[in-house]
């Protein structure tokens, strides 16, 4: 059970009123694409909104899933304070703090690495996608 967490959606940006020390959420739609394009030879714009499903689970089958929910409330730090990990058999993208989380803080995944410790370098989800911060 995740402790600290509201049963409530919380909106984008929300911070925590009370510190938090475990999460375990997150839903993957059944809906998941399954067709027979990698996910490198995807547009640009399509990439940018998709998990390579089949990248994160350890397959070699061209699987992309958008996060829905919860899934999609997470921004971006190098050195994130949350990881994620899927799971082929539920279909469930699953966020789990990396550390204890301190009221008011953000909650972030790393884009470039489920791990959430991915190099620090610039930014480079972005940078490889033409995106500069402002």
């Amino acid at each position: 059970m995740a402790t600290g967490f509201s049963a409530t959606p919380p909106e984008r940006s929300t911070c925590l009123a009370r510190p938090l020390n475990q999460i375990v959420v997150g839903h993957m739609s059944n809906h998941s694409h399954k067709g027979g394009v990698p996910y490198h030879e995807l547009p640009q714009e399509i990439q940018n909104i998709m998990f390579n499903w089949a990248a994160l689970i350890g397959s070699g089958v061209n699987l992309h899933a958008i996060a829905l929910g919860y899934g999609s409330l997470y921004n971006h730090a190098d050195q994130a304070n949350c990881a994620y990990t899927g799971n082929i058999d539920d279909q469930t993208l699953t966020i789990t703090s990396l550390r204890n989380i301190q009221a008011g803080e953000e909650l972030t995944i790393n884009y470039d690495h489920p791990t959430g410790q991915g190099e620090i370098n610039a930014q480079s989800w972005f940078a490889q996608r033409g995106l500069k911060p402002i």
